[in-house]
């Protein structure tokens, strides 16, 4: 199934339908994580597609594109690079936008995807990438761990207007690569 997945770097021309795609997912009704649902009872918006459009244009943000042989979305995964301010000619990898379309789910593209990110990131001259998973999904932080990220011990409460109450954190994943 996965050798049927071409991934490419997104194009301008496809911001609309990715941002379609990205709100789609990360609203799914059967999706009871409350990093996701609060996306859901806020309009389910993401990522607007005209601020999509901007991050493309972007050269720190990279966003890359499954698809599948029918030319659908199979999912996407961006990074976003950045100099650390403490270490020069260091270089960090935000992994952000990161959505799989359900049918391919437990199949292994999340990894391939994932893999494909920390390959280029690397070609691109990053010396670490990270993520930031929100407290209550203990899933997503084993899946992370498994691809060799570690927590960093850092803790930020999750900013979204349904959760400022403290009780949700973002709990920071770096990977050196």
């Amino acid at each position: 199934m996965l050798d049927r997945i071409k991934i490419h770097l997104a194009t301008l021309e496809e911001a609309e339908k990715l941002a379609k795609f990205i709100n789609t997912i990360y609203v799914e009704k059967n999706n009871e994580n409350p990093a996701t649902s609060s996306f859901r009872k806020e309009g389910g918006i993401r990522i607007p597609a005209e601020k999509l459009k901007k991050e493309i244009q972007n050269p720190a943000f990279r966003l890359w594109v499954a698809l599948d042989l029918e030319q659908q979305i199979a999912g996407v995964i961006a990074l976003t690079i950045t100099q650390d301010p403490l270490r020069e000619k260091w270089f960090r990898g935000s992994l952000g936008l990161f959505a799989i379309h359900p049918t391919y789910r437990s199949k292994g593209l999340g990894n391939k995807m994932r893999e494909y990110l920390e390959h280029e990131a690397k070609e691109l001259g990053v010396n670490e990438v990270f993520a930031d998973v929100v407290s209550t999904q203990g899933n997503l932080f084993e899946y992370y761990k498994k691809a060799g990220f570690f927590a960093t011990g850092t803790l930020d409460q999750f900013r979204h207007s349904s959760f400022n109450r403290g009780e949700i954190t973002l709990v920071h994943l770096n990977k050196r690569l």
